[in-house]
């Protein structure tokens, strides 16, 4: 059994897949917004020692809309992708849902598309750098703690797409059971967290408290890794 088509629904057709036909690259290296018209899926951002926002378009005009936004330097900028408006973005990556996501690693991505309501993070590859303690903008060491040194790495942390946080680095010469780093408000787990670590001659117990804190419970501190510290923030 055949239908007649109506020249207006082809004609709606053709509309809305032209309007769905997102295929377009475009390297930027300053703020940017998306529109609902401008076919871009793809973009590529520099931002060398800059703070670059790309803006999403409006959710409820791209349905099924796919946005991919990758930095492509090395350069200790960062890419904050933000909803328009109010707008949230989702995914275990922001903690569920907020309104920004931040891509700061070289060859960092990540991929989105729109609900209807708001976009979802639904793939991507490390977008964020190690942070490294003690550096500038990273959080301090606190009550003695320092690096190791001597080959080891330092004491280092970054958030997965999945939302775990991934640490490594070994430290010394801290005060035991006190703060050896806070991590920041988005890095934090919901609740406490422990973990068996090693230390120097003997097993550490590692605590990473939903405040933030690091702590070597138990252990020494003529040596202390973190490796072993991985969490999730959801």
């Amino acid at each position: 059994m055949s239908k007649e088509i109506a020249i207006s629904e082809l004609e709606h057709f053709s509309d809305d897949f032209q309007k769905k036909d997102w295929y377009l690259s475009k390297a930027i290296s300053a703020n940017y917004t998306f529109n609902d018209n401008d076919k871009i899926k793809t973009l590529f951002v520099t931002t060398s020692t800059n703070t670059i926002t790309v803006t999403l378009p409006t959710a409820a005009d791209n349905l099924d809309r796919v946005i991919e936004i990758v930095k492509v330097d090395s350069g200790s900028g960062k890419i904050i992708v933000d909803g328009e408006g109010a707008e949230t973005i989702l995914g275990a990556y922001v903690g569920l849902s907020a309104t920004t996501a931040d891509i700061s690693q070289q060859t960092g991505w990540i991929r989105l598309k729109g609900n209807g309501t708001s976009f979802n993070i639904i793939g991507g590859c490390t977008p964020d750098k190690w942070h490294y303690v003690g550096a500038a903008g990273e959080p301090a060491f606190e009550n003695s703690w320092v690096n190791y040194a001597g080959g080891f790495n330092n004491a280092a942390f970054r958030k997965l797409l999945n939302g775990d946080v991934q640490v490594r680095g070994l430290v010394k010469l801290g005060t035991m059971i006190a703060n050896i780093f806070t991590f920041p408000v988005n890095y934090r787990p919901i609740n406490s967290y422990i973990v068996i670590g090693v230390s120097y001659l003997t097993w550490a117990d590692l605590r990473v408290v939903n405040t933030g804190g690091v702590i070597a419970n138990t252990g020494s501190n003529g040596y202390i890794s973190l490796e072993n510290i991985r969490f999730n923030i959801i």
